[in-house]
């Protein structure tokens, strides 16, 4: 795969969401042969008044204001390296949905944070956990970019084929998802959202 920018891969939709003073940066990162995967922590790095930091908590992670007029994005240091990077892709979209409903200020209040437990969620939380989810899946393996990894799967990995049997399928999800950084399970999830898996 030759260099393939961001904003080749996220929807407008998804774009609209990054402050504009930092869109154009992020729009220009690149996934290519050596990197084929979504470099969440480089698009928090690149937003104004955002980081993050390593925890040792009893939650996944956490979006809270910091001492330094800013805010945080906690995540727990001793999840699998997949687990982290989707915490923090799903906090960053707490961050960029509070911020474009002019509700960060709400952060003063309650911090918000990813839970082990959905059943701890009111209504409303669990709503909002859902589209935090959304948003890391649409982030970390955005539809564009698994288009891609799949035609270079075919080509190089799987003899040129473009069936497979219960086994090839499985293989082609576990090498995906290692591409992507992502858990089998986020990236299985993700394929039945699209309707490519049962």
């Amino acid at each position: 795969m030759t260099d393939v920018t961001y904003a080749t891969l996220f929807s407008e939709e998804l774009l609209q969401l990054f402050p504009d003073s930092n869109r154009g940066t992020i729009e220009s990162l690149i996934v290519n042969d050596d990197n084929p995967f979504i470099d969440v922590e480089r698009i928090v790095k690149e937003i104004d008044n955002l980081k993050i930091e390593p925890e040792v908590g009893r939650h996944s992670g956490e979006l809270m204001p910091d001492d330094e007029n800013g805010y945080v994005i906690l995540f727990n240091e001793v999840d699998s390296s997949e687990r982290q990077r989707f915490t923090i892709a799903h906090e960053l979209g707490h961050y960029l949905f509070l911020r474009r409903d002019h509700q960060l200020d709400s952060l003063l209040k309650k911090s918000k944070y990813r839970n082990y437990d959905v059943g701890d969620y009111s209504y409303q939380e669990r709503k909002e956990e859902i589209t935090a989810n959304n948003f890391a899946a649409d982030l970390l393996m955005p539809v564009n970019l698994i288009q891609r990894l799949t035609l270079d799967w075919i080509k190089y990995e799987n003899d040129g084929q473009t069936t497979v049997d219960e086994s090839g399928f499985d293989k082609y999800v576990e090498i995906l998802a290692g591409k992507l950084r992502v858990s089998r399970q986020a990236f299985d999830i993700r394929m039945k959202v699209l309707g490519v898996a049962k």
